[in-house]
């Protein structure tokens, strides 16, 4: 209950994946996921049906780990401004 009261107060959530990742995306929150694989992301796409709110981005085998928090760190920005902008 605790981390979900903790999600449910952010703007965003942004985790590697694990547990609060998926709690998140459960929950319903905005939130920006990172990992090294695409296990659970569909078609190609950066969302999973099951977790709308959930965008992941993901290293390519290989790829250092900076374009990718680079990437992160601008998807953040981004869900926190589209949450401000409707809000």
């Amino acid at each position: 209950d605790g981390v979900a009261a903790l999600i449910a107060a952010l703007d965003v959530v942004v985790s590697a994946e694990t547990a609060v990742l998926s709690l998140a995306g459960a929950a319903g929150a905005p939130t920006v996921g990172f990992g090294l694989g695409r296990g659970w992301v569909a078609l190609g796409q950066d969302r999973s049906p099951w977790y709308p709110t959930v965008a992941g981005l993901h290293r390519r085998p290989g790829e250092e780990w900076r374009p990718l928090m680079a990437h992160v760190a601008e998807r953040t920005a981004r869900t926190i401004a589209d949450a401000t902008t409707i809000a």
